[in-house]
């Protein structure tokens, strides 16, 4: 019923290229990223086309990116609350 493992890798099936990678970063959170298998890819390094972290217990980002790894579009959580 469940899976346990340190990430998990989609591939497409026709070239193996990684389509959807799920990951803790080096601080521990989740991550998730969605890749573009359509664009080539000139070397082993693909940037992903969507990234969703969890930056620490009350943050976290979504981001967009471009082929090239530049961010296009992004929302950020920073974790503050303020009272009204």
């Amino acid at each position: 019923k469940s899976i346990t493992c340190e990430s998990l890798e989609i591939v497409e099936p026709a070239k193996g290229r990684t389509a959807v990678s799920l990951y803790h970063t080096n601080k521990g959170n989740g991550a998730i990223n969605v890749y573009n298998t359509k664009i080539p890819v000139r070397d082993r390094y693909q940037p992903p086309a969507i990234s969703l972290r969890a930056n620490d217990d009350n943050s976290g980002s979504l981001a967009i990116l471009n082929k090239h790894g530049k961010i296009i579009s992004a929302l950020i959580s920073t974790g503050v609350v303020t009272a009204e």
